[in-house]
């Protein structure tokens, strides 16, 4: 059984190279508390819930930050932070919060990168806010931020089961499970192929928001998937719905909505073909001499930046020949549109792998090729899904 938590709607690439979802069970986040969190004048209006015992959850902001003109470099602040991060947990029947600083170019927007774990930081507040408190973080001035307000809310009640929908006929839902703010749906395969991609979605309030899943024989023949949607708590909802919108099979064929469909293919396939390709880069380097390794990482790191970005118009005429029925938009723009997305995703993260490495050679100086090479290999691999398709 594969489970994978509702991940917002970009595409199937961030599942697949940011935290290997395909071949890992992910952690599965606690339920919620009895508390919302309101983060008031940071970057834009937010709204989350609390997690309940033993959870944590936060808010980066990078870009809409409110930045004091007249701020002025200190010697206890040399530079202005390049991010915050608000972290908060349940403490003690109300909520702890913590303030923290980044300071650095951060150009990913992970807190699981490299970049940012080597980033300076300051701890800028730690408060504990109590239900129908609102605190003021007034210490953030003296980094050249305006100060923002935390206030912490009972959250609405729970109001009903959420109705699910299936426009598939492969699968067929064998459970509903509620444990809020979140909603499990079990479904299984009962046709005879197997599915390698799955999109679903949630309508609460009339707004949508969703999430997707990819890898080779995702959902094998007779296997089943969980579905888990996490639903907003801020608000109380007149309605919950969980639509099951389109799998894509192993095959290439599809049921459901023909544009999550298109979507899901040609990200995938976009994926599949970038990867293969920095797959054999790497292989025609892996048994290079040791002797000449910074003169071999030179030739490797200009083959991996010259990989192209522009989808090759026979594969993007496939896919718009095969999803027909999609809208004239998925056809006409965005089909090439996230092809072009998933090739340039797999090149950012072989070049950030490649920077990672050069970087180990500028400080250490006998770090082995090799053995690098043949790690990345395998974690391109893992990344396709190779060990999902029995080849």
């Amino acid at each position: 059984m594969r489970l994978l938590t509702r991940l917002s709607s970009t595409t199937l690439t961030i599942l697949l190279l940011a935290a290997h979802v395909t071949s890992q069970q992910p952690r599965l986040r606690p339920p919620s508390s009895d508390f919302n969190i309101e983060i008031i004048n940071l970057e834009g209006p937010f709204v989350a819930p609390v997690p309940g015992a033993g959870g944590r959850s936060g808010l980066v902001a990078r870009h809409g930050l409110r930045r004091i003109s007249a701020w002025k470099p200190s010697g206890e602040v040399p530079v202005e932070p390049s991010a915050l991060r608000v972290s908060f947990w349940l403490e003690e029947n109300a909520v702890r919060v913590e303030v923290t600083a980044y300071f650095g170019p951060i150009e990913s927007g992970s807190l699981r990168t490299a970049e940012w774990e080597a980033s300076k930081t300051a701890k800028v507040a730690l408060r504990l806010v109590r239900e129908d408190e609102t605190v003021t973080i007034s210490e953030i001035e003296r980094f050249g931020i305006e100060p923002f307000m935390i206030r912490v809310l009972r959250a609405a009640p729970w109001n009903g089961t959420a109705e699910t929908v299936n426009k598939t006929q492969a699968l067929t839902v064998t459970s509903v499970a509620e444990e809020r703010p979140d909603i499990t749906v079990a479904v299984r395969n009962v046709s005879q192929k197997h599915i390698d991609c799955i999109s679903w979605y949630s309508m609460e309030n009339g707004r949508r928001s969703g999430g997707s899943g990819s890898a080779a024989r995702l959902i094998p023949a007779g296997g089943v998937f969980e579905i888990r949607q996490r639903f907003d708590l801020s608000k109380t909802a007149s309605s919950r719905v969980v639509v099951i919108a389109a799998i894509v099979f192993e095959d290439g064929s599809f049921e459901g909505e023909p544009d999550d469909a298109a979507q899901m293919a040609a990200d995938l396939t976009g994926l599949r073909t970038q990867i293969s390709k920095t797959i054999q880069i790497f292989k025609n380097f892996s048994t290079s001499s040791p002797h000449d390794s910074r003169t071999v990482f030179s030739r490797l790191k200009r083959e991996i930046g010259a990989l192209e970005e522009e989808p090759e118009p026979s594969v993007v005429n496939e896919l718009v020949t095969r999803f027909a029925t999609a809208s004239e938009d998925m056809r006409n723009r965005r089909i090439k549109e996230i092809l072009q997305n998933s090739l340039q995703a797999v090149n950012r993260k072989s070049r950030r792998q490649v920077w990672d490495f050069e970087r180990q050679l500028e400080h250490s100086g006998g770090s082995d090729l090799g053995k690098w090479v043949s790690e990345t290999i395998k974690e391109l691999e893992s990344m396709l899904g190779s060990n999902h398709n029995g080849n």
